[in-house]
Order: structure tokens, then sequence, then C-alpha cells
């Protein structure tokens, strides 16, 4: 019994030891804001406009209002590393993503409130969904996901505004631009990031996600791996404040959201919480699980009416607007036609290395092995625009199926390995 005992107290140190280590939510909408105020008093005056307020524009949910939808176009950066790992984050974890921010948007998602919930009534549907862009600004067509090998692991926050941000950003009157990196120092610990309405600099308009912190499948990390990063970086895009407004018993300009002590980083409190604070949040304590609070993601569930009527008030300010009129999101008027004699695999016969170039009208996006019985191949590539390489070092000697995928289409070619 003794060295059951001592084995139990053992395992309580060590989980115990595991919760501590999760990191707090880091947000750093805020500061970069504060940032930009201080730097720039055009948009110190603008954000004076913006941060007051918002009347009431609608109550719950109104069939009849306006349903926008807004282009998105994804921009990977990464340090050379294969599709799928590490920061070079797979188009399905992508994929992910953008449905749970939909689900979130819609209140479609799974842990949406129940009818019992004392926050129910207030739960609301923003009528606003996202799409990756399916046309470039040419009118080309797109993925809506862009990939980028930098050259470099990490990156602290001044450092990707200067120099990443302004060479790949797309045109922010057509598409909400998302990127997604790997923080590192000085901002190791933070999750993302928004610019405002009124953001005085076109180049660094949109938003910035940890690579793991972006969709619900693939290299996430616990307890931030339902995408709710994303849900909350979108909601400042479009005007939303922390629920505690950034200041003790502070003001996030809604009237709906109960006034909170300040930033709730302890994980997941139980509700009710905090009814007795000090700035008297009500029955029913602070709302731990909206979506502007510091709550991990399986604690985030709604928005608020007034959150839905300040976001939505926020797409029809001058810089927002015309994202709701884009055409990003509808398929191109046309595209070209594949034919998998405009491309080449060589050496083929081939051993170790092979190559695959494309036509000048196709950009390779992926490529898939397959062996005479349809099963994929574990092999890597290195992807280009128009060549790429494929490692066939660990495939045996026999015929294989080769899909070239790009926007408007996907080749197939025969691959023979002869070693």
């Amino acid at each position: 019994m003794k060295v059951l005992s001592s084995l139990i107290f053992a395992l309580l140190i060590v989980s115990n030891s595991m919760f501590a280590q999760v990191p707090a939510r880091k947000c750093a909408t805020h500061e970069n804001n504060l940032k930009k105020l201080a730097a720039d008093p055009n948009y110190l005056e603008k954000r004076s406009a913006l941060n007051t307020p918002t009347p009431t524009y609608s109550n719950k949910k109104v069939s009849s209002e306006t349903m926008y939808t807004i282009p998105i176009v994804i921009h990977v950066i990464h340090n050379g590393e294969a599709v799928g790992i590490s920061g070079n984050i797979s188009d399905e974890q992508i994929f992910s993503a953008i449905t749970a921010l939909n689900n979130d948007f819609r209140s479609t998602n799974s842990d949406t409130l129940v009818p019992t919930h004392p926050f129910y009534s207030l739960q609301a549907d923003i009528n606003m969904e996202f799409c990756l862009a399916k046309q470039d600004g040419a009118g080309e067509p797109t993925t809506g996901i862009l990939r980028y090998d930098k050259g470099q692991s990490s990156w602290g926050i001044d450092d990707f505004e200067d120099n990443v941000k302004p060479g790949t950003i797309w045109d922010i009157t057509k598409y909400l631009n998302i990127w997604i990196i790997t923080f590192g120092s000085p901002d190791t610990y933070t999750l993302g990031y928004a610019s405002l309405p009124g953001w005085s600099d076109p180049t660094e308009v949109g938003v910035v996600i940890g690579a793991t912190y972006f969709g619900t499948t693939g290299n996430l990390s616990t307890p931030y791996d339902q995408n709710r990063t994303a849900t909350h970086e979108v909601g400042h895009f479009f005007n939303l404040s922390h629920i505690w407004g950034d200041a003790t018993c502070g003001t996030d300009n809604v009237s709906d959201t109960p006034t909170q002590e300040g930033p709730n980083t302890d994980l997941c409190p139980s509700f009710p919480h905090n009814v007795a604070g000090p700035c008297s949040p009500g029955p029913n304590g602070e709302m731990i699980m909206n979506y502007m609070d510091y709550t991990t993601d399986a604690c985030m569930q709604m928005f608020t009416t007034g959150q839905k009527d300040r976001m939505r008030a926020a797409v029809l300010l001058s810089d927002r607007l015309s994202l709701t009129t884009s055409s990003a999101c509808d398929e191109p008027s046309s595209t070209t036609h594949i034919s998998s004699g405009d491309f080449n695999i060589y050496p083929n016969p081939s051993k170790n290395v092979v190559s695959v170039s494309a036509p000048g009208h196709f950009k390779i996006e992926g490529i898939k092995v397959y062996n005479i019985n349809g099963q994929e191949m574990n092999v890597t590539f290195n992807i280009g625009n128009r060549q790429s390489i494929i490692n066939t070092a660990s495939l045996d000697n026999g015929s294989y199926f080769v899909t070239i995928v790009g926007a408007t289409g996907t080749a197939y070619k025969n691959l023979i390995i002869l070693k």
C-alpha cells in the first residue's frame, strides 16, 4: 500500500508539472496596436474614431441580413521543410482551419452553448463566412495557399513585419491575408496577432498565426489545437477588442459582454467564474467561453450579439468593405486544359532522383506517387513552381504512377524504377 501511495503521489507531481508548463494564451494584437498608435498620429486619429461603442444593428439571427463572404489567401512561411513538416503545414491542416473558422463565425461549432446555459441567448451567428481564394490578382486560378522558403526557422514580430509581409502580401482590398509562421525570440510564446481597422500601413494588413495553432488536424500544440487562435485574431481584424478591454475592468465597447477584471489566463476556469470580482460582472460571472478572452481553445465557444454588431459594422468600413464584393472566391472564367503530354519526367527509367517539369501555364503545387496496387508511396519532394524533384531512393524496382497537382487540374505520368 505504501508503494502504491508513493506511485500515485509521483504521478500527481508529474501530471501537475506537465500541466503547469502549458503557456498562457498570448495575443500580440494590443501591443502591436500600441506601437502603431505611438508612431503614427494619423492612425491614432482613426482608431479614436473607430474605438467607440458600436450601435446595435441587429438582434440574434436575422434571416434577411446580408451574408458576407471573405476571400482568404494563406501565406505559409517555412524554412525549406517538406509540405506537412514543421512550419510548412499541410493543405489538410489549412482546410481544417477554414472549416473551423466558418463553424465558429456561423455558431455551428460542435461545442456551441446549450439552451440551458445562462449565456445562450447572447450567442450569435455572425453571418460571415470565409473561403480560400480561387483567383489571384490577375484572375488566374489559385488554391489560395502560397508557400515561401525564407531560410529562417522562426520570426520575431518586428523582423517579420519589416522583412516578410511587404514582399508577400496580396491586394488587401480583395483578400484577407493570413500568414502562418513559427514565432521566435523575442515573441516565442505568441500565438497570433492581427491589424485592426484603420491600420495605416497597407503592407502590414492581415492576420499572423503560429503554425501549431492553426487548424484542427496536423502538427498542433495542445491546448491551442481547435483553431480558436484564428477565430480570436479574425475577430480583432473586424474590430473586436479583448473582452476585458486591455485594462482592469476595462471596456471592449460591446454592451452585452460582462465587465471583466482581466484576461483569464488560467486555462479554463470553472463556470461561473469571478462572480464576486471587483468589476461586478453580474450573477453569471465573467464570459470565460468568449472567443476574445485568453482561455484555452476547448474553453472558447461563442461570440455575442453585441460582438456581431461590432464586426458587421466593421465590414462596412472603407478599409474592409471591398472584401465583401471581391470576386476572388469565384471560379476563374476560364482554365487552361491540362494534358499529361505537356509534362516531362526524367530520367525515366530512374534510380534515385526524378525531375518533373511542367509547362509554362502550370504551377506545381503537389506530387504523389502510387504503386500499381494504388498504394501511396512514402517519398520526399522538393516542390518548385515549374520544376520539382522526387527522391525515389526508397522505391523498389517496378512501375509507378505519378500525379502532378496544380490549381488548374491534375496530370498523370508513368514512372519506372530500375536500379
